[in-house]
């Protein structure tokens, strides 16, 4: 769902956040915590309209029946706003995603999580520490089938430790991603040179747990002390991601944050990216502000300008 959902659910959720934090000291976190609390209640509490809940229900219907063999298929809900990404500053990951949800009726009243997230205690201090206005943000969602990873993490096509944009680096640790976009682990990283396709370094990181998917539902497990530092991803895994990070930079036109998961199911290993958002730090320097985005909305318009996502 693209930002246009949103506005046509929130329609007057903009003048209601102005009213909540007229008298709101954001930089307080009581308050800001209070604030939020108070717009969440507004979102869970405001009706999607029908048609809206029915294209959801579609989507979802075929979805579930072009991925499995099951009509209740668990989905990934993520949130995509626009101020996530912007030249001078980033957000990513102040937001919400909710992992293993079935049923229509459950998407949708997560896509409204999503919403309010937005509105975050966390994301209402960040903004105004910016100077960012409160009003007017917009939230994308992303509603995903779940990969059960066996590897996951974060890819950068770009060197993220000084901008260098001949290297990919890449995070990596056992099972889902949350692990290492929450930050509970140390992830194994690999820098592969852009050109030549070498890998200049490889470095265990100390992998404590890993997230699983168990009987239905996400489960943090302790890893075993002798594959705790033991590299995640072999070199083909490495390199077949660094050629694809190229790919995916030279069809968005700029370096990029992704999200990669890799899931092995009897014996064969599927490659999956999950998103793709700008890199905010080193290319934001050279580059000067663009209209707000949310990341799903920059895909929308790579797939509108017919440019191939491989």
């Amino acid at each position: 769902m693209t930002t246009l959902a949103y506005r046509k659910s929130m329609v007057n959720l903009d003048s209601f956040v102005v009213s909540v934090l007229e008298s709101t000291d954001v930089s307080n976190i009581a308050s800001a915590e209070s604030a939020s609390e108070e717009i969440t209640r507004f979102v869970r509490g405001t009706s999607v309209p029908d048609d809206l809940v029915r294209s959801i229900s579609e989507a979802y219907a075929e979805l579930a029946r072009t991925e499995s063999d099951r009509a209740d298929l668990p989905v990934a809900v993520r949130s995509s706003a626009t101020a996530e990404d912007l030249s001078d500053s980033s957000v990513a990951g102040q937001h919400e995603t909710f992992l293993w949800v079935k049923g229509a009726d459950s998407v949708v009243e997560h896509v409204k999580e999503c919403w309010s997230s937005a509105f975050a205690a966390r994301s209402l201090a960040y903004r105004n520490a910016r100077g960012m206005s409160q009003a007017g943000v917009e939230m994308a969602v992303v509603v995903q089938k779940m990969v059960k990873s066996a590897k996951s993490g974060v890819m950068f096509t770009l060197n993220p430790s000084n901008g260098d944009p001949s290297k990919v680096a890449i995070d990596g640790a056992w099972g889902l991603g949350e692990a290492v976009v929450s930050g509970v682990v140390t992830p194994d990283f690999f820098l592969v040179d852009k050109v030549t396709l070498e890998i200049l370094t490889r470095k265990a990181g100390r992998k404590r747990v890993e997230f699983m998917i168990v009987d239905d539902r996400v489960e943090e497990r302790e890893i075993p002390a002798e594959r705790q530092e033991v590299l995640c991803l072999g070199d083909k895994e490495a390199l077949d991601l660094a050629m694809t990070g190229k790919l995916l930079e030279k069809s968005f036109g700029a370096p990029l944050d992704i999200e990669w998961a890799i899931e092995d199911s009897c014996g064969v290993s599927n490659l999956y990216f999950l998103q793709a958002r700008p890199e905010t730090v080193w290319s934001g320097k050279a580059r000067a502000k663009t209209d707000s985005k949310s990341a799903l909305d920059m895909v929308v318009d790579t797939l509108k300008r017919g440019q191939k996502i491989s």
